[in-house]
């Protein structure tokens, strides 16, 4: 998890990764995440 959505969402997507995102006080700038995670144990579901 990091404070760029543009790094952290697009950059797997990119290679073909899925991207869950955790808001955070780095809004979204046009990202579409994969999943958007409500808390982080929520990943485990993924």
């Amino acid at each position: 998890m990091g404070d760029s959505p543009r790094n952290d969402i697009a950059g797997p997507q990119a290679v073909g990764l899925r991207a869950a995102w955790l808001p955070t006080t780095h809004p979204l700038q046009g990202e579409v995440p994969d999943a958007v995670l409500g808390d982080l144990r929520e990943v485990l579901g993924l």
